[in-house]
C-alpha cells in the first residue's frame, strides 16, 4: 500500500542508529588543531617572527596622514586629459 501513510515492515525492522555523544566542554577546550601546534611550533623556533610580520605590515599598509589642502591643490593643478590618448592630430 504505497501512500497510505502505512509503514511497511521493512521500516521498523531496521535498528535505529544512536546519536554520537557530544564531547563534553572541558574535552573542547583542551582540542588544539594542528594548525595551532604548526604556528606555535614556528614562533618558538623564530621568536622575532611577529616583530617581522608587523614590520612588513608598515611598509604596505601604515601611511602618514593625508594633508587635505595637498590633495585639493593637486586635484586642482590636473591638466584635463583628451578622451584618446594615442591620437596625435586634433
Amino acid at each position: 500500500m504505497r501512500g497510505s501513510g502505512a509503514r511497511s515492515s521493512t521500516a521498523s525492522a531496521l535498528p535505529r542508529r544512536a546519536l554520537p555523544r557530544q564531547p563534553s566542554v572541558q574535552a573542547m577546550a583542551a582540542y588544539v588543531s594542528d594548525i595551532t601546534k604548526f604556528i606555535a611550533d614556528l614562533k618558538k623556533q623564530k621568536p622575532a617572527l611577529e616583530d617581522e610580520q608587523r614590520r612588513g605590515r608598515s611598509i604596505y599598509w601604515d601611511r602618514e596622514p593625508i594633508d587635505l589642502d595637498t590633495m585639493q591643490r593637486a586635484r586642482d593643478s590636473q591638466v584635463p586629459q583628451q578622451p584618446y590618448v594615442y591620437q596625435t592630430t586634433r
